[in-house]
């Protein structure tokens, strides 16, 4: 369990908190105190108060998704959102300053690819190319990257819809984060659910892997709510296309 290669390595400990397991035993007791003298509202935690007060210093210090924190504590994430609340509130009261993140890390990312509906062009020899059998109409493919935090990180440049998803992310450069996608990306590159499951295997972190990209899947959905992107005429130049993502990206971003 994490719980005990935490506690038998102090180098370890030291790495995933961000501070020595002498400043976190004064943590624990700062808190405890502070809880004895005023009590916060709502429902108390069940766990000793070391447990939540470890599991939101890992997750401020490695800024990984609250899935992952599950994953990793074997708790769901429903609690582990309401215990950083709850700690943050607390560290504010005695003063703790929050560990900074990990040197070097950014927030992982997930890959997904979207159809920017278009007009029919005229002839057999110019639909082909348009043509999505997936979707069953004519369009341009884009590929959208966003980090687990919600901001949009890169938007390729449109590409005709009969390009395999695994064939536009080939031509692209590659983000230096963890990317998680769907199985039609490369396994070497991206980090997809698994085809076959072993009994016991692979099933919860699956689970953690979709519950991740359906996020991401239905805020990239609501591209099509923007009327610069519903039924692109083929009179424009495809690179507005692009030109118009950017602009959203930008206001998605704030």
């Amino acid at each position: 369990m994490i719980w005990e290669k935490l506690d038998a390595d102090a180098q370890l400990f030291a790495y995933a908190t961000g501070c020595t397991r002498q400043r976190f035993d004064r943590l624990v007791r700062e808190v405890e105190a502070e809880l004895a003298a005023q009590p916060l509202r709502g429902r108390p935690c069940t766990w000793p108060l070391w447990q939540p007060i470890l599991i939101s210093l890992v997750y401020l210090r490695s800024a990984q998704p609250m899935q992952w924190i599950e994953l990793t504590f074997g708790v769901d994430d429903s609690s582990v959102s309401r215990t950083v609340r709850r700690m943050l509130k607390l560290f504010e009261r005695v003063g703790f300053v929050s560990p900074a993140p990990l040197p070097g890390w950014s927030p992982a990312q997930i890959v997904d690819t979207t159809l920017i509906p278009s007009g029919r062009p005229h002839g057999w020899e110019a639909q082909k190319p348009l043509y999505s059998a997936k979707h069953k109409r004519h369009g341009y493919k884009v590929q959208i990257l966003e980090g687990v935090e919600g901001r949009w990180s890169a938007v390729t440049k449109p590409r005709v819809a009969a390009t395999a998803d695994a064939t536009i992310w080939a031509l692209n450069p590659k983000p230096v984060q963890p990317c998680y996608g769907d199985r039609a990306y490369p396994k070497a590159e991206v980090i997809r659910p698994a085809k076959r499951h072993e009994p016991g295997q692979d099933r919860e972190r699956d689970r953690v892997i979709s519950r991740l990209r359906v996020k991401v899947e239905h805020r990239i959905k609501h591209l099509k709510d923007f009327k610069l992107l519903r039924g692109w005429r083929l009179k424009r130049p495809v690179g507005t296309i692009w030109g118009a993502l950017c602009l959203i990206s930008a206001l998605w971003n704030g």
